[in-house]
């Protein structure tokens, strides 16, 4: 289960995870493979693709897999780990690469290349993040509305509240009373970064009161690349590491500038250098002056800021889900108070066992977190470090749908001190584990000579090529014109069929059909006995609004 972490521990995870990358011929891939355990077999259906694809094509639906029509992977030259972005220039022509990159690894016991220890990570944070300007965490301390992430943890109690789910407060800024049962925790909970959580209470909305049903249901509609029906995209952003052993020091991410020395002398690269490729101290958040959080601007510098930067236009645009959306514009009047989302010198947070010690000092509670998932923005979670099995699997638990994961490769020139940082992102669909796209390799160094005489990068066009696999795959559009009662119905049957651990889904899906008068009340029904039980299912069928409660109570948070 998730938790929150303190802003500077999160910092840690991310700044020493992408601080790490070092690579040789033997480093294994970004992306495995994905193997076939997670596949299913339920019957398939045909059904004419969706509006906004090309009508030609067919669209299959399966409980497994949704509906045909998946968008493969080479469309958007999903790039080998070993490739290179093109900047426009050839090292060869500086001088300086000669020096910079001389002399990598002086014995082979001083410089082996591997996994670093949870332990090396949280001490890497020490010297980390001092040369971003975006990485001033100790003004997080000061904290005040609309510059934290919405779902980074307000106060228990009266929060602000307004439209479902979440509103910017009452007049003159009083806070108003949540909304009451399922809608109410709904809304507290994505204010806290508990998105897993919300969404369950969303579904035990919509199914136990014709209000919800009412007003979440219809915002179920259709992802391509997921190829189902869904009420939200979730999202997480995890590190795969490889670097020098004991390595500790600043990873230098794509954005940050080092003296790059040169034949006549040092490359004017101004001194301990500073963040240059991003948007200030990480304020990519979705309005109000943005939100103040540098996690993944320090851990993948330029690289984090801009996937942050696109993945709130997206989100408050409505591409994950109108659920996440609201969410987001409604926390953005969340007021924080409690010091539950601390910065450096903080007071350490609220709730999820003991307190956390403030400043990065403790290197337990640092190794700890690097294999925890917390939150990071409403619908997006931070998935720490670890391999891509890993990292899958974290997403997997918390019900995330797509993965971005970051593979960092560092090294470090013995001589001088540079460091060079290769980074490669790719694109996962959680459940099926399919790489849908990778990028070249940015290379910081090759990067900042390219930038230093004017010379075109590729970083945007690179990054561009990633955004346009996001939209084709996990966007949200409108239900497949095409879909009628028997698809509903063959839909239906496939989805229990496949005995999901969490049944929420499934009968919330249902009951949206049945909203649509797709599918019978009588199917409605036996659909809810067969997924969880006659004696549940009929609860949830005809009872009382405290019986549909207690038929769905197992499936629900622990208050």
């Amino acid at each position: 289960m998730s938790r929150s972490f303190p802003v500077w521990l999160l910092a840690l995870v991310i700044c020493t995870s992408i601080g790490c990358g070092g690579g040789d011929a033997t480093d294994s891939p970004l992306v495995a493979e994905a193997d076939n355990s997670s596949a299913s077999s339920t019957a398939p259906m045909d059904m004419p693709a969706p509006s906004g694809n090309d009508g030609s094509e067919s669209m299959e639906m399966s409980a497994s897999s949704g509906m045909p029509g998946e968008i493969d992977a080479s469309t958007y030259g999903a790039g080998g780990a070993g490739t290179e972005v093109a900047p426009g220039m050839d090292p060869a022509d500086y001088a300086g690469m000669e020096a910079a990159g001389a002399e990598y690894a002086g014995t082979e016991a001083d410089t082996a290349v591997g996994a670093m220890s949870p332990e090396d990570y949280a001490t890497m944070a020490e010297n980390a993040g001092a040369d971003y300007e975006g990485a001033a965490m100790a003004e997080a301390s000061e904290v005040t509305a609309g510059e934290n992430y919405p779902g980074a943890a307000g106060a228990e109690g009266e929060l602000p509240g307004g439209d479902y789910p979440g509103g910017e407060g009452g007049p003159g800024g009083v806070a108003e009373k949540l909304p009451e049962g399922f809608e109410g925790k709904a809304q507290h909970a994505f204010r806290r970064g508990k998105d897993r959580d919300a969404i369950q209470y969303l579904y035990a909305y919509a199914l136990t009161t014709d209000a919800g049903a009412e007003s979440v249901l219809p915002t179920i509609r259709w992802v391509a690349g997921l190829r189902e029906p869904k009420l939200a995209v979730r999202w997480g952003v995890g590190f795969v590491v490889t670097a020098p052993r004991n390595f500790n020091g600043d990873p230098k991410p794509v954005g940050s500038k080092q003296n790059i020395p040169t034949r006549g002398g040092n490359r004017a690269a101004g001194g301990d250098g500073g963040y240059v490729g991003g948007g200030g101290e990480g304020d990519y958040g979705g309005g109000n002056g943005g939100a103040k959080n540098s996690l993944l601007s320090k851990g993948a510098g330029e690289l984090g800021e801009k996937l942050a930067a696109a993945y709130t236009e997206r989100l408050m645009r409505g591409d994950f889900g109108e659920v996440l959306k609201k969410a987001m514009e409604g926390g953005r009047g969340a007021t924080q108070s409690g010091g539950e989302y601390a910065g450096a010198g903080g007071m350490g947070y609220e709730g999820g066992g003991a307190e956390m010690s403030s400043g990065p000092g403790g290197n337990a509670g640092g190794a700890a977190a690097l294999t925890e998932v917390s939150n990071i923005m409403t619908g997006l979670s931070m998935l720490g470090i670890g391999t891509q099995k890993e990292l899958i699997d974290r997403a997997r638990e918390e019900d995330i749908d797509a993965v971005v994961i970051i593979d960092v490769k560092l090294r470090v020139n013995t001589s001088n001190g540079l460091v060079t940082n290769e980074s490669t992102l790719a694109l996962l669909d959680a459940k099926t584990q399919k790489k849908l796209h990778t990028t070249k390799k940015f290379n910081n160094i090759t990067i900042q000579m390219a930038r230093d005489e004017g010379k075109e990068d590729d970083v945007d066009k690179e990054l561009e090529s990633l955004f346009e696999a996001i939209d084709a795959n996990f966007k949200m559009t409108d239900l497949p014109a095409a879909l009628n009662a028997e698809v509903a119905a063959k839909r239906v049957a496939a989805l229990v069929a496949e005995k999901r651990d969490n049944p929420l889904p499934i009968l919330a899906e249902a009951r949206m059909y049945n909203l649509k008068g797709m599918l019978a009340e009588d199917a409605l029904f036996s659909t809810y006995e067969q997924v969880i039980g006659v004696d549940f299912g009929r609860k949830l069928a005809t009872g009382e609004e405290e019986d549909k409660k207690q038929a769905l109570s197992r499936w629900l948070p622990e208050s």
